[in-house]
């Protein structure tokens, strides 16, 4: 009678000597009898024999590998980028706005300023960035009183959206730039605003364009260094329509010789505008770049 058992091993295609050694090792990895349950034998066929043992034999050629541990993966805080900072700032500047302000406001004239010349001003904006140190764009983000000698100042902090001029600032950076004016508290205890004429307070999401230099620590009593414009006309505030613009100063008058009166003198207004229009010329240029 022929075996099928033999038939059937020897019909798949596996060498004879492998087949030989998968299943020795399949039967001398088998538990001992003594531990097997007691089942009812069943009897097997030549199929299941070629199974087994081509079972056997994948096994012995693909054994297990061990499985690589989870990989756990931990957040990581990401740092808020330029416009983010801004879009915050911007958020929440109506609140610190009225916590700075929130008190009567009065405009007066004074003999302090908080620049860094009082010499004659500058004629273009080229003329403008050479007497300083650094030309940067920049939102407001704070603000805090620092009166000196019972003359009001205001230090604002700015967050620099971009640089014009100048290699000791760079953007992301901020500074502390002294306004004149501010709050000062009397002897009564009441904090009155003041602001010195022909110049603008600035408050809290005001974007500007400045040409600044750096005061040491100490100056006008500040326990910090901080920055400061070169005169009035150094501090360019944006407006609704997106351009930049200085403060407008008032304007002198003076005596003309041809009509015996005395007359508005328009150069302040003439210079300021020709300012104004180099300044934005050349944040466009910055912003293309």
């Amino acid at each position: 009678m022929p075996n099928k058992i033999e038939d059937a091993l020897l019909a798949i295609d596996i060498p004879e000597q492998q087949l030989t050694a998968a299943i020795r090792r399949g039967v001398d990895e088998a538990p001992a009898p003594q531990r097997w349950p007691k089942w009812p034998l069943i009897p097997i066929t030549a199929a299941t024999a070629v199974g087994l043992a081509a079972g056997i034999y994948v096994a012995a050629q693909h054994p297990a590998q061990e499985q690589p541990a989870p990989v756990t993966r931990t957040k990581q805080r990401q740092t808020p980028t330029l416009a983010q900072r801004v879009a915050a700032v911007k958020a929440g500047a109506a609140k610190k706005n009225a916590a700075y302000y929130g008190q009567a406001s009065k405009t007066v004239q004074t003999s302090s300023e908080a620049t860094i010349s009082t010499g004659p001003e500058p004629k273009n904006v080229s003329e403008l960035i050479s007497l300083t140190d650094a030309a940067v764009t920049g939102i407001v983000t704070q603000l805090s009183a620092r009166p000196y000698n019972k003359f009001p100042f205001t230090i604002a902090t700015v967050l620099i959206t971009r640089v014009l001029a100048g290699k000791t600032v760079r953007p992301g950076m901020t500074i502390r730039v002294q306004f004149s004016g501010g709050n000062l508290t009397n002897a009564g205890g009441e904090t009155i605003t003041y602001t010195a004429a022909g110049n603008r307070l600035p408050k809290v999401g005001d974007e500007l364009a400045m040409a600044l230099g750096k005061m040491p620590k100490g100056a006008n009593g500040d326990s910090q260094p901080f920055w400061a414009g070169y005169g009035q006309d150094s501090i360019f505030f944006k407006d609704a329509d997106g351009q930049y613009r200085l403060t407008p100063q008032p304007k002198p008058y003076g005596y003309n010789p041809k009509t015996g009166k005395q007359e508005p003198d328009n150069s302040i207004e003439e210079r300021q505008t020709k300012l104004n229009r180099e300044m934005n010329a050349l944040i466009q240029e910055h912003t293309a770049n």
